[in-house]
């Protein structure tokens, strides 16, 4: 049998990506740490001061900062007043080009095709961003199974606005968002305490 000079080059090539391909592997494999349950993740006291810890420094910093909590939730979704409202503290945030960068969830005007990749992306990035920011190897956005009935209730660690225990010296916590519909997200609703 005659192998021909084309043949010889695909066999050849075929051999060496075999033999890269586990070292490959090991260049590649993704080192994020194992996402956990959310009432589980609740229970570390470590991850959840990390957690604190890189939403305020995300916070903390100028909104027109790619790495901002700001930057990053638009990116997902922002209204013209939010914007306004960024920019009070920020007049940087007016050069941001908004269209190529802000409003890109596919909720509306695309196919439902591009939704969950587009989310999984989403999610892919601002977890690295975050986790930068906390400084624990070990973070990862925690999960939250919605069926199970653990996590029927909104999570009392983001619907408080004072912590137990005061982080870097600031009792505020950096999870609460005052925006939130306060009947279903907030444990200092007036109905709470009647």
């Amino acid at each position: 049998m005659i192998v021909s000079r084309r043949k010889s080059l695909q066999l050849a090539g075929a051999t060496i990506v075999s033999f890269a391909a586990p070292a490959a592997q090991d260049i590649t494999k993704d080192k994020i740490p194992t996402r956990i349950p959310l009432d589980e993740f609740v229970k570390d006291a470590d991850l959840m001061k990390a957690l604190r810890r890189g939403v305020r420094a995300m916070k903390a910093r100028k909104p027109s900062d790619p790495l901002s909590w700001c930057f990053q939730a638009s990116i997902h979704g922002v209204t013209v007043e939010l914007i306004q409202n960024a920019a009070a503290g920020d007049p940087n945030l007016i050069a941001v080009d908004q269209k190529k960068f802000w409003n890109q969830c596919p909720h509306f005007g695309q196919t439902s095709a591009n939704f969950l990749p587009w989310h999984r992306a989403y999610t892919y990035y601002f977890e690295r961003i975050l986790r930068a920011h906390t400084g624990e190897p070990r973070f990862s956005l925690p999960s939250w199974d919605y069926f199970r009935p653990e996590n029927y209730r909104f999570p009392r660690e983001f619907g408080t606005r004072k912590l137990d225990q005061p982080l870097d010296g600031d009792d505020s916590n950096p999870l609460y968002h005052p925006q939130r519909n306060l009947y279903f997200t907030d444990w200092e609703h007036w109905s709470e305490t009647i």
